[in-house]
């Protein structure tokens, strides 16, 4: 049997990848908005280039981390050790990239904060540790 702390932890990395999924696609569609109106308002097309090959890119780096995230909630909800470590990984990861906004707290990134380092903390006990360890008699 999975515990709950394993379940929410899986599902907040699903709703993390699709959130991330969301704002990617509409980076995507925005950049190729925002270009045509830069093409329209300048003369050469080199921004236009610019905005929208920037945007693609960005948007496409943050599709492939939103894949990454739901495969770690896959993990997780199998009960997966390199889930476990990666998902320590990437929350640290986002912890370290939240820490400018910590100077000047928003709602989001300190919410965000929180959470990332309570998955931190959870998955390092050593309860789910062992846990994880054992997970092919427990995967079900």
């Amino acid at each position: 049997m999975r515990p709950w702390g394993v379940t929410l932890v899986a599902i907040y990395e699903l709703v993390r990848g699709l959130i991330q999924a969301m704002v990617a696609l509409s980076i995507i569609l925005f950049t190729g908005i925002t270009a045509r109106l830069a093409s329209l308002a300048a003369e050469g097309n080199a921004i236009a280039r610019f905005l929208s090959a920037f945007g693609k890119y960005v948007g496409i780096m943050l599709v492939v981390l939103a894949l990454v995230h739901v495969i770690l909630a896959v993990g997780l909800w199998f009960l997966q050790g390199w889930a476990r470590l990666l998902t320590v990984v990437f929350s640290s990861i986002s912890l370290a990239a939240l820490l400018p906004f910590f100077i000047h707290p928003r709602p989001f990134s300190l919410m965000f904060g929180i959470l990332n380092v309570l998955v931190i903390v959870y998955l390092m006990t050593p309860g789910t540790k062992r846990l994880f360890q054992r997970a092919p008699a427990l995967a079900s």
